[in-house]
């Protein structure tokens, strides 16, 4: 039903109003406040009835060479003593035909809102202000100027954080209805009610937990589709009175075994004595049902590989890939990549360092990998050579001073050795 009535630009009565939701069969069901709005918006469309009137009677005054006349408000139409009864009032600064407007005596009226229209080169204009957050009066101003009913921004801000709000609560009630339906055993949130107490209708928006779209906080728990209650301790007061002593005791010994007690599997736990209620539990501690179960299943398989190299996908976590290095989850086979190749090198770079400590000798060939592992050294001394002929120069490089018997003897031709 709408909120707003009109029959041929003429606003209903109070008593055809009256008669009208009688015939309908409401009126007994509507409250005081409904009544109020009905009224309200009655009132609205009257003033529109007699914009229309007057801007009728303007367009026809088009074709006067007397300017003054043809830019005059006919008084006998609309003027402030006539508007009293529909809370509305002339604006001063906007009394003529080219731009007429009808402003509320209440600033703070959330229903009515400033409305006229302009007459600008013969052409009519409809114009609207809605200056509050309520659909309705924002649905009554589009119905009257369309695209010309314009919000402001920030009471643009305010309906679409009211919205926002709006969805997020049919959202919550509606998953909350629907558990109630479909399961009903357990814990579960519904919408909190304090998240919307302190919301405003009108600009700037309140933004507070006491006006937030995250309002699906209200821990409940219910049996069989009843709320019982609001703790845990109420669910079991609930559940021994219907399913028995047996049923909690058997529920209990789940809690305390040693050690404490997963679920095997993905099969739940059911007693005869509770009914069709399924029990999850990780360790000992009681889930709210297999999803946050497999959560907690899926992070125990994550911190069992955290410290392996690997790409793999695990038991519970779907089929997402992990890619497990340096102990966390690189997340993408670029970053893994570059993870095992800073490692690999760091290993080659490991060893290269272990020979020199301990000593080694002669040339160390650099093996397949990244950075400077390729490269091949020579050592002596502990000191790292980069090239044949330095490493020649050492010692260890046989290059000390020989008489040219023993290094004819020793065949020392071609590596660059001072026989004397």
């Amino acid at each position: 039903m709408k909120n707003n009535f009109e029959f041929n630009n003429k606003g209903f009565t109070l008593i055809e109003l009256i008669v009208v939701l009688a015939g309908l069969g409401i009126l007994s069901s509507l409250t005081i406040n409904n009544v109020g709005r009905l009224l309200d918006f009655n009132n609205v469309d009257e003033a529109k009835a007699l914009l229309n009137s007057t801007a009728s009677d303007c367009l026809q005054k088009i074709r006067l060479n007397d300017q003054t006349a043809k830019d005059t408000i006919n008084p006998d139409i609309i003027s402030d003593k006539r508007l009293k009864s529909l809370n509305y009032i002339i604006n001063p600064d906007a009394n003529k035909c080219s731009y007429f407007e009808l402003t509320p005596t209440n600033s703070n009226d959330e229903i009515r809102y400033p409305i006229g229209f302009a007459i600008v080169d013969g052409k009519l204009t409809k114009i609207g202000s809605p200056t509050s957050s309520d659909q309705a009066s924002i649905n009554s101003c589009e119905n009257w100027a369309g695209e010309n009913c314009k919000q402001d921004e920030q009471l643009k801000a305010l309906v679409a954080y009211n919205k926002e709000i709006q969805a997020a609560k049919l959202t919550c009630d509606t998953n909350y209805s629907d558990w109630l339906k479909s399961d009903g055993n357990g814990a579960v949130n519904r919408w909190n009610s304090a998240a919307t107490k302190d919301c405003a209708s009108r600009p700037p928006i309140v933004k507070s937990p006491t006006c937030t779209p995250n309002g699906c906080n209200s821990r409940v728990f219910a049996l069989d589709g009843t709320v019982v209650g609001t703790t845990k301790e109420d669910y079991d007061k609930a559940l021994e009175a219907k399913y028995g002593r047996i049923c909690r005791e058997n529920v209990q010994k789940l809690r305390d075994q040693t050690p404490p007690f997963t679920n095997p599997q993905e099969e739940p736990v059911t007693f005869t004595e509770c009914g069709p209620q399924e029990f999850w539990f990780h360790k000992g501690t009681q889930t709210a049902d297999l999803t946050e179960w497999r959560g907690l299943m899926c992070t125990d398989e994550i911190n069992k590989n955290i410290n392996k190299v690997l790409i793999t996908t695990l038991p519970y976590c779907g089929s997402k890939n992990y890619y497990f290095c340096n102990s966390k989850d690189q997340l993408s086979q670029d970053k893994w990549d570059n993870c095992v190749a800073n490692n690999a090198e760091a290993k080659c770079l490991a060893d290269r360092e272990k020979a020199r400590q301990n000593n080694f000798e002669g040339k160390r060939d650099g093996v397949a990998g990244p950075g400077r592992c390729g490269e091949t050294v020579w050592m002596c001394n502990q000191k790292i050579l980069t090239s044949e002929e330095n490493y020649k120069t050492t010692s260890c490089g046989q290059c000390a001073q020989r008489s040219p018997t023993y290094c004819a003897q020793n065949n020392y031709e071609g590596y660059w050795c001072e026989c004397v």
